[in-house]
């Protein structure tokens, strides 16, 4: 593929689903040093990636737009005149926004109808975990893979707000343990009185404990904050970098399947896992500093938002995980 100057990424949303990205942007740069690089996704998860010195422009994409604002974006990107069009989201309105930019070289995934608005079409290999789908697509057409590392840069700004909060709280040598109860919905959750008893135990096991969360967390947070006996460090209500920036300097961090979990990962922390309905062998990455937790069901994985018996993740045990913890911990000095 050559004469490519003009190059758009599309994932749409989801704030892990942006980081899992960020590999692709990296090796689209290190292919074409000297292409213009737009990446397409909403407000939100585009703060991780507002320093990545790869892209040189991010465009927002709105969920539930009007026909006209839809008419208008398909304006702008056409305007754009892009040589190359890669569609990492894959559904039908990514795909069909792909189509309209009349960009020559339209890349996606071949599902079902949607695979006749791409000129090149690249068979998805499943399972496989997220970062290699994703660099399947730029295999697909015959590009180099030099990382396949996600990338989140944070800023001076954000790096002494972290050191300073971290001062503030006189952590000193003790290990940093965050843990994250909340999730997009409710069956990809652990339930909070096992997050409190999990809390508790770290303490007492004298490391020091911070509790994440976000503005939809709220009542997660609440909920596990009353069935503690020793209170954690909360950090609610923080900008996403800020966030970022926090979770960089943890020792361990702990969570549902969800978002912050991929913030984690991409700055090398240690994680915990929890699965439930959703899939380990996709979501998992292939390294020994981070530990998955999930139980195998007939039912599982079935990625369903609701669920009467939840058995998925009543069966992990608080032993289970805090047994993780001291094996990640261990080996950290």
């Amino acid at each position: 593929m050559k004469d490519i100057r003009r190059i758009l990424v599309i994932k749409s949303r989801g704030l892990g689903d942006v980081i899992t990205s960020t590999p692709v942007i990296t090796n689209l740069r290190l292919n074409f040093p000297k292409a213009y690089i737009s990446f397409l996704t909403e407000k939100i998860p585009s703060e991780v990636l507002a320093k990545n010195k790869y892209i040189d422009e991010i465009i927002i994409f709105k969920r539930g737009a009007s026909f006209f604002e839809d008419r208008n974006l398909i304006r702008k990107l056409r305007s754009k005149r892009f040589d190359l069009v890669i569609d990492l989201f894959g559904n039908f309105r990514t795909a069909l926004i792909t189509y309209l930019t009349n960009s020559p070289n339209r890349v996606g995934f071949a599902y079902r109808v949607r695979k006749y608005f791409y000129t090149i079409r690249i068979e998805p290999i499943n399972p496989v975990y997220v970062v290699d789908f994703n660099l399947s697509l730029l295999r697909g057409i015959g590009m180099n893979i030099y990382t396949d590392r996600m990338h989140i840069p944070v800023n001076r700004e954000d790096e002494d707000f972290a050191n300073d909060f971290l001062t503030k709280y006189a952590v000193g040598s003790k290990k940093r343990v965050g843990i994250f109860p909340g999730g997009s919905y409710a069956t990809k959750r652990w339930e909070e009185d096992r997050f409190a008893l999990l809390s508790d135990r770290l303490v007492d096991l004298g490391h020091r404990v911070f509790l994440f969360g976000g503005k939809s967390d709220y009542k997660v947070l609440n909920k596990v904050m009353a069935k503690m006996g020793r209170k954690p460090i909360l950090i609610k209500d923080l900008p996403l970098m800020k966030f970022s920036a926090i979770v960089k300097n943890m020792n361990l961090f702990i969570t549902n399947d969800t978002g912050p979990k991929y913030i984690a990962e991409s700055f090398d922390v240690p994680t915990i896992t929890l699965y439930g309905p959703s899939r380990m062998d996709t979501h998992h990455p292939p390294c020994g500093r981070h530990i998955g937790i999930k139980k195998s069901l007939p039912c599982s994985p079935c990625d369903r938002r609701s669920c009467e018996k939840f058995n998925c993740m009543r069966m992990i045990t608080v032993d289970e995980v805090t047994n993780a913890a001291k094996k990640l911990l261990k080996s950290i000095r």
